[in-house]
């Protein structure tokens, strides 16, 4: 028997799954309804466009790494993809990459252009 994995995506268009939901209400971590959202999905995709530090138009939008890892173990996702990184210094991936491991379990994939996620 094969079952299907539930996959979230989560798109600046503010549409997740098939409900319109402002799209502030996921991408900043300041509503903690979002783990119920997406409670046991097997792939998370997260945008990663600030770091630990951001500050101002960057941090009002979108969760610092710390909070997506936080998110993800507290919804039991299975595994995080990491999108939207807006920084290319390795010293601060490694630092975001970390953030994130310390605070989930769970694998986690650095997404490339045109990559395709497998799910059976």
């Amino acid at each position: 028997m094969s079952s299907v994995s539930r996959v979230t995506f989560l798109e600046l268009s503010g549409k997740a799954s098939d409900h319109q939901i402002p799209n502030h209400y996921f991408q900043n971590g300041s509503n903690e309804a979002f783990a119920e959202f997406v409670k046991n999905v097997d792939y998370l995709l997260v945008h990663m466009a600030g770091n630990g530090n951001s500050t101002g138009r960057i941090a009002s939008l979108h969760a610092k790494p710390s909070v997506w890892g936080q998110m993800a173990a507290a919804s039991n996702a299975g595994h995080i993809i990491v999108s939207h990184i807006a920084t290319l210094n390795q010293n601060l991936l490694d630092e975001i990459f970390s953030i994130i491991a310390a605070n989930y379990g769970g694998p986690f994939t650095v997404a490339s252009d045109l990559m395709c996620v497998y799910v059976s």
